[in-house]
């Protein structure tokens, strides 16, 4: 493993690490009964941390393990370029979301992005995205009660029909 790594996941463990106090602040916003608005992200950064502080140990023993430095294996230029892809995929998804609502939008998404890492499966194609979409409209809007974008105009009034 490369020093690089290395202080590269160490950043990770203080990055983590240090957004927690926000998180924990969030917690006191709630209501009687109801879990408050800093749960999910309190936990989810503590499993964060605690993931990465894992990685960064395990990087340090393996560095202390075979002290030879090894290089890393170059990306190839499809790999670049299918990295480059699926990173302009998620902020074009993160762009129009707020227009075209989570309904919409989420399982073209998905669509996308597999067929963009080389998915060619038509059944997969067909059901992933739909079934992806639909697990996590009830998880955010059912379970946890988290709202949703549902777009504007045409698409605001579809969103309405659902929730």
């Amino acid at each position: 493993m490369g020093r690089g790594e290395i202080v590269f996941r160490a950043l990770c463990v203080l990055f983590f690490a240090a957004l927690l106090p926000y998180a924990w602040q969030l917690g006191e916003i709630r209501r009687f009964g109801e879990v408050g608005s800093g749960f999910w992200p309190l936990w989810v950064l503590a499993f964060a941390t605690v993931l990465s502080l894992f990685l960064f140990l395990q990087g340090l023993g393996s560095a202390r393990r075979d002290p030879r430095q090894k290089t890393a294996a170059q990306p190839t230029s499809a790999e670049a370029r299918r990295c480059l892809a699926a990173m302009v995929i998620v902020l074009a998804y993160l762009l129009i979301l707020p227009w075209f609502g989570f309904v919409i939008t989420t399982p073209l998404f998905i669509l996308v992005f597999m067929f963009g890492l080389g998915e060619r499966r038509v059944g997969l194609l067909g059901s992933a995205p739909l079934l992806i979409t639909i697990g996590l409209f009830f998880f955010f809007i059912k379970f946890i009660q988290i709202p949703l974008p549902r777009g504007s105009g045409v698409f605001l009034t579809f969103s309405r029909m659902l929730y």
